[in-house]
């Protein structure tokens, strides 16, 4: 989770989460890493601990409560913060492991699909 809240993306970059960015948005309090540094770091995680080829949501899907356990903090911090600066940053986060858990749905999550699908659409509601 405290790697995915350093994240930043600037306004210029080519990842997805860059439309979100203004050019006056201010970088956040340092360490921050930009979107391709975070997702080589999940992405070789696994291959530290486990196998090579699972990805990093079905590594941490092996562990029954660890996606909700990370969605959970991130909603946490999204709501216990009163700056809106940080409140953008924590959402960016959001995003990108919503987007890194959708593309394993197919997988069942080992187990946790429904919660999952549960927590996306009451976040966007």
């Amino acid at each position: 989770v405290e790697l995915l809240v350093r994240l930043y993306v600037s306004h210029e970059s080519d990842s997805f989460l860059a439309k979100y960015m203004r050019p006056e948005d201010a970088p956040p309090p340092p360490p921050y890493y930009s979107s391709g540094v975070v997702q080589s770091t999940l992405n070789y995680l696994p291959s530290c601990y486990f196998s090579p080829d699972l990805s990093f949501v079905s590594t941490i899907a092996k562990k029954r409560d660890m996606i909700q356990s990370i969605f959970l903090s991130l909603n946490l911090r999204l709501f216990s913060t009163h700056r809106l600066f940080e409140r953008k940053y924590v959402l960016l986060a959001y995003s990108l492991f919503t987007r890194l858990v959708c593309q394993e749905l197919r997988t069942g999550l080992g187990g946790s699909l429904a919660y999952v699908v549960m927590e996306i659409i009451y976040s966007m509601i």
